[in-house]
């Protein structure tokens, strides 16, 4: 009986069952390495759960100096919702309005103070955006876009209290970043 040596196929199913397990491998390898680095060959820092109640945890202190009960969601740099935390007494629409002012901090990359203050610039926009992305972004002062070492890794957004207070405590959360 002869045997094969290691390195050549039985037949040709074989090689090509080998062949397409490879090559699955190696795309997935190419994609996770490109997911990681966010397409640009720099590593992205991500949003853990850890960073994102630290964030949550400095909100509220802040809230409750104000004595505001107020609900805090924070957001990866994609919009998607990494924690959420609400107060005893906040409102319930608070949750929706934390969350849709972290997504539009992550997606403009900037504060809902500043884009709700630059609204006028671009009515179109504004007016349009509801219809576009129904519920997950408000221009509404409370969001903050979060950054590390000068990548941009989420946002958080603040419900409950008066514009001026939720921006004030969602400053408070992204400081505890640094």
């Amino acid at each position: 009986m002869e045997s094969n040596p290691p390195w050549k196929f039985r037949n040709e199913n074989e090689e090509l069952r080998v062949l397409y397990s490879n090559t699955r491998f190696l795309v997935s390898l190419m994609i996770s390495t490109l997911l990681i680095t966010n397409f640009t060959g720099e590593i992205m820092i991500e949003m853990t759960l850890e960073i994102a109640e630290k964030i949550a945890k400095a909100a509220h202190k802040k809230a409750s100096q104000i004595k505001k009960p107020m609900s805090v969601s924070v957001v990866d740099e994609s919009g998607r919702l990494v924690y959420f935390s609400r107060a005893d007494n906040a409102g319930f629409f608070t949750f929706d309005t934390s969350r849709a002012k972290a997504m539009a901090a992550a997606s403009f990359k900037r504060s809902t103070m500043e884009i709700t203050e630059q609204k006028d610039a671009n009515p179109l926009l504004w007016y349009s955006l509801p219809s576009v992305v129904p519920a997950q972004a408000l221009p509404s002062p409370g969001g903050l876009p979060i950054f590390r070492d000068n990548h941009l890794i989420g946002g958080i957004g603040i419900g409950g209290g008066s514009p001026q207070e939720d921006h004030e405590s969602a400053i408070a959360g992204a400081a505890s970043v640094k």
